[in-house]
This record gives structure tokens, C-alpha cells and sequence, in this order.
């Protein structure tokens, strides 16, 4: 998701939005844009939300299921909502990258079973 301003992704920048806006409100979730916002904020680098050690890299546009369960409780912090939690998460990621890999034509053998 954090590939908004490159012209060559957005296409999957937009399937993500598309995605999690649909969750969030079947989910009923509160704050959408700000949950959102804390997100691509984490996937472009910023340590806006959170504090990262300088000695720490990490790749650009990636985020580990810890970081965004990390994430998760800091926007359930901030706007006493819990409905984010009901959301079986690790789901619609799987599903949206195997979208992704979908429209540009790969069939991994994991899509072939599912």
C-alpha cells in the first residue's frame, strides 16, 4: 500500500484501498482513514507512529505480521475501538497478495490449491 505515488503500482495500491476499505466497514471499524493512514505511514518509512531504532533497516513497502499487530493495538490506543480485532487479518493480506500476483499473470502453486 505504500506505492501510492508510484505510477507503476498504483493499480495494487488501489486494489489494497478498495480491500480495506470494504473490511473496515463490514468490520465496522470507527476511524478507516486513520487506521489506514498508520499504516502506509509504517509501509513508507515515516516513524511517525512508531519509534524505530536507527540501527534497525528494513525494507521499504514491507512490514512483518508483528509490526502490524503493532499497529493494530496502537490504533485500538488511540481511538478505543475494538472492532479492528475481529478482523481475521492474516486472510484478506493472503488474499489481496495472491490478487496481486493474479494480475500480473503468476500462478504460484499456493493459488493453484486455494
Amino acid at each position: 500500500m505504500g506505492y501510492k505515488e508510484d505510477k507503476k503500482h498504483i493499480k495494487e495500491f488501489n486494489l489494497a484501498k478498495d480491500i480495506f476499505d470494504r473490511i473496515t466497514e463490514n468490520a465496522n471499524v470507527k476511524e478507516s482513514d486513520t487506521l489506514f493512514e498508520m499504516i502506509v505511514s509504517y509501509l513508507n518509512g515515516s516513524n511517525g507512529y512508531f519509534n524505530v531504532p536507527a540501527n534497525i533497516s528494513r525494507r521499504k513497502f514491507t512490514m512483518s505480521i508483528d509490526d502490524f499487530r503493532k499497529i493494530l493495538n496502537r490504533y485500538r490506543y488511540e481511538t478505543d475501538d475494538i472492532s479492528v480485532y475481529k478482523i481475521n487479518w492474516l486472510k484478506y493480506i493472503t488474499h489481496l497478495y495472491l490478487q496481486i500476483l493474479h494480475q500480473k499473470g503468476w500462478t504460484p502453486i499456493l493459488y493453484r490449491l486455494i
